[in-house]
């Protein structure tokens, strides 16, 4: 979005609003960015109200609780919170594998990043290393958007079930 979240708001309050939890997302992320923490929060408690609801689908409510963890982190990243941001990143990933991740390849992907670059802003250098490592064995495309603290850079990449 380039910091261009005021914008990203009002898209995201457009006729796309209701069509997909990617849409919630950005959403969540350009109100915290723009100070509308209210509409962040209650963004939240319409996943959490959603989840409750699909008791009968422990597949998409596994999903919600990945996507509900992910605005958490978002929400502690923006509060300058990195550490505590970057284990919900972490939590949000154990719920997505990236096999029969169905519609959230990209969001797990996106959380990846996330999970990267506060795990660096944290101080906690090689464990953001290692992230984005993994990140580019999955996606270098992705890692490339990688905006966070300098990383040492090494020939290792980083190993995963």
């Amino acid at each position: 979005m380039e910091d261009r979240w005021e914008e990203a708001w009002e898209l995201s309050q457009g006729p796309c609003a209701d069509t997909s939890g990617d849409m919630h997302l950005l959403a969540h992320h350009a109100a915290l960015e723009t100070g509308r923490r209210a509409e962040a929060l209650a963004l939240e408690e319409e996943f959490r109200k959603s989840i409750a609801s699909g008791e009968d689908y422990p597949e998409e409510r596994r999903q919600g609780e990945a996507l509900l963890t992910h605005m958490q982190g978002v929400r502690l990243a923006v509060d300058g919170r990195a550490a505590a941001a970057a284990e919900k990143f972490e939590q949000a990933d154990r719920l997505v594998p990236y096999w029969r991740a169905d519609g959230l390849s990209i969001f797990k992907l996106f959380n990846q990043l996330a999970r990267a670059q506060t795990l660096a802003e944290a101080g906690q250098a090689e464990e953001a290393r290692q992230a984005l490592e993994e990140l580019r064995a999955v996606n270098p495309r992705m890692a490339e958007r990688y905006d966070g603290p300098e990383l040492a850079k090494t020939g290792d990449v980083a190993t995963f079930d």
